[in-house]
């Protein structure tokens, strides 16, 4: 049984976009089916974002950080069937973490989701 989320890749450019792909497709082919270059990006447009990736998006950010273009970004994100939330920014020879808590807007200003949860389910008003 596997762990489903929404993966996405924003556009980005490459040194060689054709060597870029190529190398994204060996490293993962699963995802890198959905890549293509159009106008000189390389774009990701799978049928469906949702799916069982097994974390699959791991070796394509080495490979991206090896072949994007200096000075600029790819920022990979991520959502949770759990609506866990994450991602990485990816830059030349370089790539960070990015971690955030999806946040429920309440009339007195937004809170942490788990933390609303919590609340809503002992009771309590938000």
């Amino acid at each position: 049984m596997g762990y489903s989320y929404t993966l996405s890749f924003t556009t980005f450019q490459a040194d060689d976009n054709i060597a870029c792909l190529k190398a994204i497709r060996e490293a993962e082919p699963e995802i890198g089916d959905y890549m293509e270059i159009v106008e000189g990006d390389i774009v990701f447009y799978p049928d469906d974002s949702t799916g069982k990736w097994d974390n699959a998006e791991d070796a394509v950010i080495c490979v991206i950080k090896n072949h994007i273009i200096p000075g600029t970004t790819c920022t990979v994100y991520w959502q949770g069937e759990d609506d866990e939330m994450g991602g990485t920014l990816v830059g030349r020879d370089c790539y960070y973490d990015i971690v955030y808590e999806p946040m429920t807007v309440t009339d007195s200003g937004n809170i942490p989701l788990h933390e609303a949860k919590t609340k809503l389910m002992s009771g309590a008003s938000l």
